[in-house]
């Protein structure tokens, strides 16, 4: 709910993965968000212009040309990769600090703008883990990052 209204009814793992919409999607958890403006879509994957570059997400229901919207991408589906792979949404960024958490760590680092992105990895000793200072790029796939409706609409049926 907010100011009253419903937002999204489904199983908790749905409304993780599958926000209706970005105070959804801030709601159920972290996340790395860009403002910007929709550019072209195509099979359901948009082109999302931002002041950080260029980037690839799934479009959520109800965002189309001229709708006021954001680019979400949670922690755990961003990676900080030397070179990121062809194709990839990638950012150049510094590792600012390195957080141990337990079972998961949360890695931040700023880019040319100053702007902090966090990254969460496994803590299972596989993991290399960037020393405070490395170089590298944040990136993310663009099937696991979504261009939200900015404002919080009620669902259809909802009073």
């Amino acid at each position: 709910m907010s100011q009253g209204r419903l937002q999204q009814v489904a199983k908790p793992q749905d409304i993780y993965n599958a926000p209706a919409n970005g105070f959804v999607a801030s709601f159920v958890g972290e996340n790395n968000i860009f403002t910007g403006e929709l550019g072209a879509v195509s099979g359901g994957i948009g082109e999302f212009k931002t002041a950080s570059g260029i980037f690839r997400a799934r479009v959520g229901a109800g965002v189309g040309p001229g709708t006021p919207a954001k680019l979400y991408v949670r922690p755990e589906n961003s990676v900080l990769a030397a070179a990121a792979g062809l194709g990839a949404n990638a950012i150049n960024v510094e590792v600012a600090d390195v957080a141990f958490e337990g079972n998961f760590i949360n890695i931040s680092a700023r880019n040319g703008d100053g702007r902090v992105l966090t990254v969460e990895t496994r803590n299972d000793g596989a993991t290399v883990i960037p020393p405070a200072g490395s170089k590298l790029q944040f990136a993310f796939d663009p099937g696991k990052a979504l261009i939200l409706a900015d404002a919080a609409k009620p669902q259809a049926g909802a009073q």
